[in-house]
């Protein structure tokens, strides 16, 4: 087997607002070459491909997403964004109010983490870390 390439995929509750968020927000374009459907978006970054996926009605009515959003820590799952500027970055994220993790407060740090508006954990890090 020969891999070629990659893609996420995020299901979501509320497909409005995460598409929102992601393409506003995160800087993600919708990927015109691939199929868009009403529950499927398909994102790209650079060479990074994220899918979204609307969670079916009747399993989405058991998720409680909360405002301001809760972690979602037991989520297997974190994608990490790489940066040029790392605290140019998390300024721009804090002043549209993207939640801060606690714990990564300090100034001398390689990556940040955040949370989407239905709390599932991101990171952004230097671009040249790791």
């Amino acid at each position: 087997m020969k891999i070629v390439g990659h893609q996420n995929v995020l299901f979501v509750k509320n497909f409005g607002v995460m598409s929102r968020f992601y393409t506003e927000v995160l800087g993600f374009h919708v990927d015109e070459s691939s199929a868009q459907y009403e529950d499927w978006l398909p994102l790209q970054l650079g060479q990074m491909r994220l899918a979204l996926h609307a969670i079916p009605p009747v399993y989405a009515a058991d998720i409680v997403i909360t405002d301001p959003p809760q972690a979602r820590a037991d989520m297997p799952f974190k994608p990490v964004f790489l940066v040029a500027d790392l605290r140019l970055a998390v300024l721009d994220l804090q002043a549209v109010g993207v939640p801060r993790l606690k714990g990564d407060a300090g100034t001398d740090v390689d990556a940040v983490d955040f949370l989407d508006p239905e709390g599932n954990v991101f990171q952004i890090a230097k671009a040249d870390v790791g």
